[in-house]
């Protein structure tokens, strides 16, 4: 199998057939996805395509922490931080086990440090839901961006972060041989 394609989403795209497991993940993709991106310029969304078609998505936008409250806050001067927002991300089911997930979230990182690079980026900040906080924190190492407390709903989302320094890290084991 060739190497997948991680590109940006065109309007040309079929987006109707995805097959994420989480039915709102293929209502967003299907939906919204490119009306955020072309109409509302809300985000950004990247496919992800193999020879079996387009087989997962990632959707980022840009936002910003408060320096008081943001994970290490007291590094930080007084201002608001800029992050990248990894927003949405789903993969289908056609291609549940092969791991493609990771091409997705490793461009997430090079958008993530190219925004450094460009406009100023700390981190990655995302929202986990459900079993994907475990996902986010062993195989990444996101933590909590707020103190997490035992909510009274275990299905909310929890808000995650991880440090732009962290993100160059992965980036270089994950690519050594590539140019920075």
């Amino acid at each position: 199998m060739a190497d997948p394609l991680v590109r940006p989403l065109s309007r040309a795209d079929d987006r109707s057939a995805l097959g994420c497991r989480e039915s709102v993940l293929n209502t967003f993709f299907a939906q919204f996805a490119w009306q955020n991106q072309d109409r509302h310029r809300l985000s950004s969304t990247y496919v992800l395509e193999t020879e079996a078609g387009l087989v997962g998505f990632l959707t980022v936008s840009a936002a910003h922490l408060e320096a008081e409250t943001s994970p290490g806050g007291k590094r930080f001067p007084n201002y608001t931080l800029p992050v990248l927002v990894l927003a949405r991300m789903g993969t289908s089911e056609r291609v549940k086990g092969q791991h493609l997930g990771t091409y997705l979230v490793l461009r997430a990182f090079e958008l993530a440090v190219r925004m450094s690079r460009e406009i100023g980026c700390v981190g990655i900040s995302l929202h986990a839901k459900g079993s994907s906080y475990s996902y986010w924190k062993e195989k990444w190492n996101f933590g909590p961006s707020e103190t997490v407390e035992e909510a009274a709903d275990p299905l909310a989302p929890v808000p995650m972060f991880l440090p732009i320094r962290t993100v160059e890290k992965w980036l270089e084991q994950m690519r050594p041989n590539e140019p920075g």
